[in-house]
């Protein structure tokens, strides 16, 4: 095999598949040079789109699957699995450096995205065996596996990574803290908040996450529209500012909704928070549940999981 087709693969392998795990990153990166953020619609929708795992994973079977016919054809070699071994081996050792670098990709990244490179490798595989019949039945299952994965598995694995407190909590009594309403009055939540159950949710102006999380939020706040049950987001006022806070806040929303603005960053102080969005579901004054985390392909475990916990306390 030639060593120069042998180093571009390698080359085309890894460049390819770094920038598909990081193309998020970059794209959010370019916009925020030119001055957009995450609340411009068309910035959501991109952000959603590219950091999708079905985007992630169709992206890097068809590369691979592209690739393994290129070099078969241009390195005349007959050896299926040396161009198998060449083509997969730069994505799985890719996805192995998370053992080292960031565990918690585990098992998104490592192994269960080395599948992906594989899937392509055994495709092009099997039109090259002129196996077109079993290359067309197989076709059926693996949409089917490519769905199950962005509907279910992925979703699955990631909502159970998310930082998620529900035991054992402190004591805190937020109806003395002191927010300011969208007119700058000071208030305190025992002053506007009698229910039994209260949601928190914090956020800042451009969290793309905390964008994401508002559509559960509202699906959340309008199960429990006639009940005990308030939402409240509040803005951190230390990265926010007061005018970006009043200029973001929705036209209409609903009477069970209401937002705060923590001029002095009280609750990331007092709770230590370092990342964002993050939610508190208080049982009078007392939180119960803490989740730190969202992406929006977790909507419908997010959904009943609050539902869950959210009826366990107004029934009680």
């Amino acid at each position: 095999m030639k060593f120069k087709t042998v180093l571009i693969t390698i080359i085309a392998g890894f460049l390819f598949t770094a920038f598909i795990y990081n193309i998020g990153v970059i794209g959010t990166g370019l916009f925020e040079l030119f001055g957009l953020d995450a609340t411009n619609p068309f910035v959501n929708y991109f952000s959603q789109f590219v950091n999708s795992y079905l985007f992630l994973y169709g992206s890097i079977t068809i590369f691979y699957f592209i690739l393994y016919r290129i070099i078969y054809k241009q390195c005349n070699v007959k050896n299926d699995f040396k161009i198998a071994i060449l083509c997969i081996a730069t994505p799985i050792l890719l996805d192995a450096t998370v053992l080292i670098g960031n565990q918690s990709l585990i098992p998104l990244r490592f192994p269960f995205s080395s599948i992906f490179p594989i899937i392509g490798v055994v495709f092009a595989i099997l039109l090259v065996k002129n196996k077109p019949t079993i290359f067309y039945f197989s076709l059926i299952p693996l949409v089917l596996f490519f769905y199950l994965t962005d509907q279910m598995i992925v979703p699955t694995i990631i909502y159970n990574s998310i930082e998620k407190e529900t035991s054992d909590m402190p004591e805190d009594d937020f109806s003395e803290y002191t927010f300011l309403t969208k007119d700058g009055v000071p208030v305190k939540l025992k002053d506007i908040s009698n229910y039994k159950c209260t949601l928190i949710e914090t956020y800042f102006i451009g969290c793309a996450a905390c964008e994401e999380k508002k559509e559960a939020l509202k699906i959340v706040s309008e199960k429990f529209q006639n009940k005990s049950f308030v939402l409240i987001n509040i803005c951190d006022g230390k990265i926010s500012t007061f005018n970006s806070f009043k200029k973001h806040l929705p036209k209409n929303n609903s009477t069970k909704e209401l937002y705060l603005y923590d001029f002095g960053g009280i609750v990331r102080n007092q709770l230590k928070i370092d990342a964002y969005p993050t939610e508190l579901i208080l049982n009078k004054n007392r939180i119960v549940s803490k989740k730190i985390g969202f992406e929006t392909m977790i909507i419908d475990l997010y959904v009943n999981d609050e539902i869950a916990t959210i009826n366990s306390i107004l029934n009680e």
